[in-house]
């Protein structure tokens, strides 16, 4: 038994080296073989409370929790962004001029369907059923229509209202205190699959038009190719480096804005 199991580990031991090495460029497949070796599981999502309180009121219906939800998430935004004094220096004095005019152009059905391709496939859905799994399964079968539908979104700057609206999950911030308590909720916002879809096109062509006009900050790191946590962090360790090595001192100022605030205004946007 004692040969047994001190073979068992070596295999196991080669088994887990072999396949860490094969992932070692995949993040998620790393983590997932971290957890697997740990012995971790991932966490499931919690069933709700069965009320909720808001004010001085106690909601117990399902309607009225789904309406207390709504009414907070859509207006914790606005009322964030209220108490926030205004910038003393426009975002503009930021850009640089440009003469060139940006315009949506035309897409190829080969790009579209490269870009199904890199989609996450995931199962989950929005309002319309339809997720990213189901969509790369069927985008040859659809190319045709779709491809015109989405160079005549692009050439008429009209989305269709149905794509606009997305499925709200509420999910409960570990440690925040109180589960019966809105505040100690954040929206997930799961959109239609075409939705996602006209979205990256869109994307890839404004990041394109600001990259090759070099419109954007040298120090926006954030929602940007190729940029990540890591370069603020290495921009202000060298900072504080640079400060430390001539004497001087550093000032750094944090702020928490305790709230999804940006991507409650992405949603107001959308929705607008």
């Amino acid at each position: 038994n004692v040969l047994f199991n001190k073979s068992k580990k070596i295999a196991k031991k080669l088994y887990f080296s072999k396949q860490f090495e094969i992932k070692k460029e995949n993040v998620r497949q790393t983590w997932t073989l971290i957890r697997d070796v740990i012995g971790s599981q991932t966490k499931k999502r919690e069933d709700l409370p069965n009320f909720f309180k808001q004010n001085q009121d106690i909601l117990n219906d399902p309607s009225d929790i789904a309406n207390g939800f709504n009414d907070f998430f859509a207006g914790i935004g606005p009322q964030l962004a209220a108490e926030v004094q205004p910038a003393s220096r426009s975002y503009q004095s930021y850009m640089k001029d440009c003469d060139t005019i940006f315009k949506f152009s035309s897409i190829s059905e080969a790009s579209i369907l490269n870009v199904i391709q890199k989609l996450k496939p995931k199962t989950s859905a929005g309002l319309d059923c339809v997720s990213n799994k189901l969509l790369k399964r069927i985008a040859p079968l659809i190319i045709n229509p779709l491809h015109y539908l989405i160079n005549l979104s692009l050439e008429t700057g009209f989305v269709p209202q149905q794509m606009k609206v997305s499925k709200i999950i509420p999910l409960f911030k570990t440690g925040s205190g109180d589960k019966k308590n809105f505040s100690n909720y954040r929206p997930i916002s799961i959109l239609s699959s075409f939705a996602k879809l006209i979205e990256k096109i869109v994307c890839s062509q404004l990041m394109y038009y600001l990259n090759n006009n070099d419109l954007l900050y040298k120090h926006q790191y954030g929602f940007r190719g190729k940029h990540g946590t890591s370069h603020p962090l290495i921009h202000f360790t060298n900072n504080v480096s640079n400060a430390l090595n001539n004497n001087k001192f550093n000032f750094a100022n944090f702020i928490d804005l305790k709230k999804p605030l940006i991507q409650l205004i992405l949603i107001y946007y959308l929705i607008n």
